[in-house]
């Protein structure tokens, strides 16, 4: 193996020459700079609302609230984006979604409020005026209303939004960032159960007609959501799991942490 080596001085210049070409640069302007991945900046403690030092309920609910508002579970995710075309990009996405979700809001309500507004064709089969089904749509259509309303507000405001005004004005303190945060999913919220609520409305008034098959159907309908809901939970159950097991061992900590100090 050593007689394949160059053992002259000539010899391994000559290998060292061919081995390290050097290839013409490119005529091409240089390419953009990548943006880093994390902020550069610390996240401010005003925004820490997730940390173990806060109650077990409130940690919960804020990293829910991030997920369905953002799309990101925790704060620190939210704050990468807070820097550069990143954040120019992220809320591009998110007026587009507050945009889709106020159409089918819009939908929504119009289907709703012929339901409220007109009498049911047939009554002996589904009487969707009776106590009971009405409340339950009138409450849908006053949610879906809300809902619909939030979600275009906060679409235009994100539109015009500014970093500075995201990170100083509406994520200024610590209330601001809990009620930003709260707002931003509230109209995903509000919509969904305005449609929960529709769909108990009229299982009430199936239930109450006494047709087999209406009762099959419109059961079997609802079912088929509850069922598809539970299917999204267990894909995502392991990292639900993973989170709460977490959330339950930074409360631990900083009880340990406490005693400890005491």
């Amino acid at each position: 193996m050593d007689s394949l080596i160059p053992q002259g001085p000539t010899s391994r210049r000559r290998m060292t020459t061919t081995c390290t070409y050097d290839y013409p640069q490119s005529s091409y302007p240089p390419t953009k700079e990548t943006e880093p991945e994390h902020n550069p900046h610390p996240i401010p403690e005003h925004w820490k609302l997730d940390r173990e030092s806060n109650w077990f309920i409130l940690r919960l609910i804020f990293k829910v609230f991030c997920a369905i508002g953002h799309g990101h579970a925790d704060i620190d995710s939210v704050w990468d984006l807070m820097h550069g075309d990143k954040f120019t990009d992220h809320k591009d996405r998110l007026a587009s979604r507050y945009s889709s979700l106020a159409v089918m809001g819009g939908l929504l309500l119009a289907t709703t409020a012929t339901f409220v507004t007109t009498e049911p064709p047939r009554p002996d089969l589904l009487n969707y005026t009776e106590r009971a089904p009405y409340l339950f749509l009138g409450f849908a259509l006053a949610a879906t209303l809300i809902g619909a309303i939030l979600a275009s507000s906060i679409g235009w405001g994100l539109s015009k939004c500014t970093t500075w005004w995201y990170c100083e004005v509406m994520m200024g303190s610590r209330l601001r960032v809990f009620f930003t945060i709260t707002l931003m999913a509230a109209p995903f919220l509000i919509i969904g159960l305005a449609t929960v609520m529709e769909g108990i409305g009229f299982l009430i008034a199936a239930v109450n007609s006494g047709d087999p098959l209406v009762v099959i159907g419109t059961t079997g309908m609802c079912s088929f959501f509850v069922i598809l809901a539970f299917i999204v939970a267990w894909i995502h159950s392991r990292y639900l799991s993973q989170a709460v097991q977490r959330l339950n061992y930074e409360s631990s900590s900083s009880l340990t942490v406490g005693s400890s100090r005491a």
